[in-house]
């Protein structure tokens, strides 16, 4: 398999392929395609793999924007290039499970960095909801998300005010069309 050195403090763009970290360490940067930049907290050490994980997997009712991955060597690093059958892994009901939840977990951080607060809570709507836009009230709750309580209710009743959602009986009904209108210009 391929091997790529990179040195420390040199960069990586990652497009279309998957690597392990055989030696060294290594930052990751999400950069979306409005040029936010999302740093991930932790570094990557051997055996850890990169990819483009996000770009090949979607989410129920959310369209995730194309996220560019870069690495960023801290020493001196080896990568190995592995080769991923990306439909045999979806076909895979376990392994397509594991990397979609492991997805759901990361992309509600970076979901937060891409969009306004108004977007945010609207992609938390629209991934929240059924086939028919409609949010149980029970299950969707504030302590879910990365923001305080008080901002989410203060965007959250500028949102229903706008017609962006009407609540009824316990439950959020979703103007699907308007919210998508509104995401639509962060792509």
């Amino acid at each position: 398999m391929k091997e790529i050195i990179v040195k420390a403090k040199e960069s990586l763009v990652v497009y279309e392929k998957f690597y392990r970290v055989k030696k060294g360490k290594v930052l990751l940067k999400n950069i979306f395609p409005n040029g936010k930049i999302v740093t991930n907290e932790h570094w990557l050490k051997t055996g850890d793999l990169i990819g483009e994980f996000l770009n090949y997997w979607r989410l129920k009712n959310v369209d995730l924007p194309d996220i560019e991955i870069e690495v960023d060597a801290l020493e001196d690093s080896v990568l190995e290039e592995i080769n991923f059958d990306i439909k045999e892994i979806k076909n895979n009901i376990f392994l397509n499970n594991l990397i979609k939840n492991f997805i759901r977990l990361h992309v509600f951080q970076l979901l937060f960095h891409f969009y306004d607060t108004k977007g945010y809570i609207l992609t938390l709507l629209k991934l929240y909801s059924n086939g028919d836009n409609v949010i149980s009230k029970e299950q969707f709750n504030v302590e879910h998300f990365n923001i305080s309580k008080s901002q989410f209710y203060n965007v959250y009743g500028q949102l229903r005010k706008s017609g962006y959602f009407k609540e009824e009986n316990k439950k959020i009904y979703l103007d699907r069309k308007k919210a998508d209108e509104y995401l639509e210009k962060f792509d």
